[in-house]
């Protein structure tokens, strides 16, 4: 997909679509808040499934929306924001999978946002995911075998990435092409390469 899926009208408003990523293990997340369609599909280690909920029932858009519950079998997500749209906080909950962290954005119909999951080797193996809108990063990180989360932000110059943790230190550089993205990263605890593609 080349152009943002977001219509005007919700632009500044709580519907529309929001896309993202998480990890523990990985997937990508897209919320569907227009069209007469409110649900939540999420993508988890190659599964896909379509959360509903019948707590949005008197819901339009423009309204805050607080932690509403959509569902599907043993899958959960709860999910907020806020009524201009900012600020979209879900909370997944699988089986078996502890501390999931995620990285969610709006999309607006001037503004694709696209997902990109991926993995980490050298010092340390793990997850590697982000989420690119405009010139924007946002991403999310684990080590194989953790269960704490490492989030990134970073910025987008022509082709180039940059990254920053939460402490606001680089900690990681590449390149963007096409649908696939790659560079290195250095911390105090190692250094190595990331890579990943497109999946939302």
């Amino acid at each position: 997909m080349t152009s943002p899926e977001a219509k005007p009208v919700n632009d500044n408003q709580s519907g529309g679509i929001y896309k993202g990523t998480f990890v523990g293990s990985s997937g990508n997340i897209k919320v569907v808040l227009q069209d007469n369609t409110v649900s939540i599909i999420l993508t988890f280690n190659n599964v896909t499934r379509t959360l509903t909920t019948s707590g949005l029932s008197c819901w339009s858009s423009g309204q805050a929306i607080s932690n509403v519950t959509f569902t599907s079998g043993d899958w959960s997500v709860v999910l907020s924001i806020n009524a201009n749209g900012s600020n979209p906080n879900v909370v997944i909950t699988i089986p078996n999978h502890a501390n999931i962290g995620v990285s969610l954005i709006k999309e607006t119909s001037s503004e694709l946002v696209r997902v990109f999951e991926g993995t980490f080797s050298g010092s340390q193996t793990g997850v590697w995911n982000l989420v690119i809108q405009g010139s924007s990063i946002n991403g999310i990180g684990r080590a194989n075998g953790d269960t704490s989360n490492e989030f990134l932000t970073g910025t987008l110059t022509g082709n180039g990435i940059s990254l920053k943790n939460s402490d606001n230190v680089v900690v990681a550089s590449g390149t963007l092409s096409g649908n696939s993205i790659s560079g290195t990263w250095s911390t105090s605890g190692g250094s190595g390469n990331w890579s990943g593609s497109r999946t939302l």
